[in-house]
Order: structure tokens, then sequence, then C-alpha cells
């Protein structure tokens, strides 16, 4: 995948003739640029093994993020039904948290043996 800076391609449409901005028009300039300039990839893309490790790593900071903004409702003299609610989705939280946590050990260790094999 190469990331072109806008600008960049936007100018090369220009110097070519083309002032209107239409996604038709894009799609033919961006490929046009890529062509004429020759550009390499920037960075490889992720196969979907590396792309579902990436979602399962980021899921327990977002588990967390969730844990916290129920403990701040919490602290918020809730009712006695809602602060039960409340208290329950925070321990449900809590065990997703480290269930999940346990799965991405699980996962990394995997990783660590296909990649030494």
């Amino acid at each position: 995948m190469h990331i072109a800076h806008a600008n960049k391609v936007r100018a090369f449409a220009q110097c070519k003739g083309y002032l209107a901005k239409t996604d038709r028009i894009d799609t033919k300039f961006i490929q046009a640029y890529a062509t004429a300039l020759q550009v390499q990839a920037n960075e490889p893309l992720l196969s979907p093994e590396q792309e579902q490790l990436g979602h399962l790593l980021k899921r327990p900071e977002q588990l967390c993020k969730s844990r916290q903004r129920e403990k701040n409702h919490l602290e918020h003299g809730q009712d006695k039904p809602i602060k039960r609610s409340l208290e329950a989705h925070i321990r449900w939280l809590a065990k997703e948290i480290v269930g999940i946590e346990d799965l991405n050990v699980s996962v990394r260790l995997k990783a660590l043996y296909k990649s030494r094999l």
C-alpha cells in the first residue's frame, strides 16, 4: 500500500488539465499518478491473521475504557436499579478483560511458535 499526498495527486491532475473533482476523475488520476511516478508500497498489506491479531490486541484497551466510563457513571449517585446495572456491567467487563488478555497470551504464544518453525 502506498499513501499518496492528496495535494500532490491533485497538482498532478491539474497539470494534465483536469480541474474538475469527482470520484471517477480522482480514481483515474490516482492510478495515473502511481503509474507515472512508479510509486512503491510504503508498507506491506497485512494478512488476515495479522489484522485479526491487531484487533485482538486492541480489544483489552477498548474494554478498559468502557469499564472506566461505567465507573465514572457510578460515581454520580445513580438510582439503585441503575447503580446495580452499572455494577453488573463493570463486573462483566472485568471478566471479559481477563478472558481477552488470556486469549491474547495464547495467540501470541502460537504466533511465536509458528515463527520459530
